[in-house]
């Protein structure tokens, strides 16, 4: 609901995480941490871009052309650097191997439109699929 825009669900992650060291999972910026905790605007429009990018723009990065799909990628990374930065240098640093998904998968030769898109999102993800099937089941 709205409630996840609203600047306290943020704050107290963020307030949260910054009681940690970076060693024990803070964000690898405390004083950065508390600078845009203390400020709803800021609290705001992290909120309603996160929620745009994951929400919105990501699903319809399966029908953009190839060159918006990599600005979405381009997205992703930096959510990631903010959340490093700013929440948990550990979670952070733990989705650095998804770096290469988001640009392997954004940047996959999808032609926009008609059922050639959706044959490619489904080879997309079928190996990957795969993939994760046979890592939980070993």
């Amino acid at each position: 609901g709205r409630a996840w825009v609203r600047p306290a669900s943020l704050r107290c992650v963020l307030r949260e995480y910054r009681g940690f060291d970076m060693q024990a999972g803070g964000p690898w910026s405390p004083i950065l941490c508390e600078f845009v905790s203390s400020r709803d605007w800021c609290l705001f429009v992290m909120n309603l871009l996160t929620l745009l990018l994951e929400c919105v723009l990501v699903p319809l990065a399966l029908v953009m052309p190839l060159p918006y799909r990599l600005a979405v990628a381009t997205c992703m990374l930096l959510l990631h650097v903010g959340i490093f930065v700013f929440q948990s240098a550990i979670i952070g640093i733990f989705f650095l191997p998804n770096v290469a998904s988001y640009f392997v998968g954004f940047g996959a030769d999808l032609s926009s439109g008609g059922g050639d898109s959706v044959d490619g999102v489904l080879q997309f993800f079928g190996p990957a699929r795969l993939a994760a099937v046979s890592v939980c089941l070993a």
